[in-house]
């Protein structure tokens, strides 16, 4: 159980985030079939792609563009859907927001002129259209988008199939930025008991764990937040998505009280210079809270630099990440 005799003050809750920040694609279920059975001339694509996921998941979004655009698009079909796709969420990934958005838009055009409206390659492109959007605070599009997903993933997978299942927390956290905090905590918690039935303690639940945190404070149950979120951490892989990791440790620290969330704080800053870049833009809402975390235990001098730290690196990507700001308290 936290301290309680000090509360960090609103102020510093800058970095509570929904759970679809900066991996769409990954988070959303990248179920595009064109992986299986696909002709020898989209053996070079399907490559880029396996290696770009791998990049992104490491935070190396430059090196997966890099990959993504050193193979040609100008193959049509499954495989050509996907590599479009990805490359609009390494764009998000980069800043270059209405790249992003031109990318994500013509893969839906593809799979809609090619297979049709309801057929199943759908679902990340509208998946991560709404991410995107979302990020731009274009939350009733967002919606439409992410809900449409879910009605795709539903009608072709089963019930508890993972693709179901994070589409289910894609939409949760459409409902979290519209501070729809009940609908949000019935799709999170669905998803969770999804997870459960297929492997209990899985893994995979810890983005549930975090969305149904982030309501629970929402609602002021910080108690709750608190175990929640630490579930979450428990059961991340060391290696899976290492920075979406340090956000929802960064959730963590916006629960304590500063002389614990400080320790969270570095933890999650460390996290990002390892597997991100020294002026990552993630690190400066982080950065922010560390600060105001300091100021509250009269370390003035340890915050002031943390918060110059911060200006310098927003200053360094004019461009921001892709964040959902809305769900940011």
């Amino acid at each position: 159980m936290p301290a309680r005799s000090k509360k960090v003050d609103g102020a510093s809750r800058v970095v509570l985030l929904t759970l679809t920040l900066l991996f769409g694609s990954t988070t959303g279920g990248a179920i595009f079939s064109a992986y299986a059975d696909q002709p020898n001339d989209d053996e070079p694509i399907a490559k880029a792609i396996e290696k770009a996921e791998q990049l992104r998941r490491r935070g190396e979004s430059r090196e997966a563009y890099r990959v993504l655009y050193s193979v040609s698009n100008g193959q049509t079909g499954r495989m050509a859907v996907a590599l479009v796709n990805l490359r609009g969420s390494v764009l998000q990934d980069l800043g270059r927001l209405d790249e992003a958005e031109q990318h994500y838009r013509r893969a839906l055009r593809m799979v809609e002129r090619e297979f049709g409206r309801d057929d199943r390659e759908l679902v990340s492109p509208l998946n991560d259209l709404g991410g995107l959007l979302m990020a731009r605070g274009r939350l009733s599009e967002a919606a439409q988008l992410r809900e449409r997903s879910l009605e795709l993933r539903q009608r072709h997978y089963p019930e508890t199939d993972p693709v179901v299942l994070r589409g289910l927390e894609n939409l949760a956290a459409v409902r979290l930025a519209q501070k729809q905090y009940n609908e949000a905590g019935r799709l999170f918690e669905d998803s969770r008991q999804g997870w459960e039935n297929r492997k209990p303690g899985a893994p995979e639940a810890a983005i549930a764990l975090n969305g149904l945190g982030v309501v629970a404070l929402r609602k002021g149950q910080r108690v709750q937040a608190v175990t929640l979120l630490r579930d979450a951490i428990s059961r991340w892989r060391s290696d899976d998505e290492p920075l979406l990791l340090a956000w929802i440790m960064g959730n963590l620290a916006a629960v304590l009280a500063p002389d614990e969330a400080v320790a969270q704080y570095y933890q999650a800053v460390t996290l990002i210079e390892r597997h991100g870049r020294a002026e990552h833009p993630m690190l400066a809402p982080l950065l922010d809270g560390q600060a105001r975390c300091l100021r509250a235990l009269h370390r003035k001098q340890e915050a002031r630099e943390l918060a110059l730290r911060a200006s310098r690196i927003r200053k360094a990507n004019p461009t921001g990440f892709t964040v959902d700001t809305a769900a940011l308290q």
